[in-house]
């Protein structure tokens, strides 16, 4: 595959559209037979059951839930928690659709929840996003590129005791437009995971 776009990127809205038609070419259905039998852990409190506020994009969660991630951590939700969404920068819900939709739904609420309750690492959340993406059924390289998304340009915390490595997210910016296709095409064209992705990001932000 060829890993370099026809044309440079100078709008970041654009470099979104190309790269969600990019895709939308990779069929869940071309990963590997050994690819399937990794464990991306479980759910529990299935189907989850949101409300929406008066606003129509934040939400409330009626019942709880819990990730139970195959690296031994447990991100349990309560009743009641406050989902605003944010924790997916708005312009990639063009990729991933809205928070609370479609396969992403439940990784997004979990994820949503820790990025406010910031009592985990930022990078523990993001990846945790990852597998529970994986665990809903989204495909390997669609997976990667939305972790790739938000571990780049997604909120950024400390925590105490824990890694200290917080710089702050890199900018959602027109001059970051061709940089974020390049990196997209790459995870494409080499079927890239959550480590590999990280560190394309890493090249940007550190």
């Amino acid at each position: 595959m060829n890993t370099k776009p026809t044309t440079t990127f100078n709008d970041f809205e654009d470099a979104v559209d190309f790269v969600d038609g990019l895709l939308a070419k990779q069929p869940d259905a071309s990963e590997s037979a050994l690819e399937t039998l990794v464990d991306f852990g479980k759910f529990e409190g299935m189907p989850a059951q949101i409300e929406l506020d008066d606003d129509g994009r934040s939400a409330r969660l009626l019942r709880a839930i819990t990730y139970y991630s195959p690296k031994g951590l447990d991100w349990p939700v309560p009743v009641g928690a406050w989902l605003d969404g944010a924790s997916i920068p708005r312009i990639f819900w063009t990729i991933i659709g809205g928070p609370f939709e479609g396969k992403y739904r439940n990784a997004s609420i979990v994820h949503d929840h820790y990025c406010i309750a910031q009592t985990r690492s930022w990078r523990d959340t993001h990846l945790m996003f990852h597998d529970a993406m994986r665990c809903s059924g989204v495909g390997k390289t669609q997976a990667t590129v939305m972790y790739y998304a938000v571990y780049r340009f997604g909120p950024r915390w400390g925590v105490a005791g824990l890694e200290s490595l917080t710089s702050a997210a890199d900018e959602i910016r027109d001059a970051n437009a061709d940089s974020f296709v390049q990196d997209a095409m790459r995870i494409v064209a080499e079927e890239l995971g959550p480590e590999a992705a990280s560190k394309l990001a890493d090249a940007h932000t550190i």
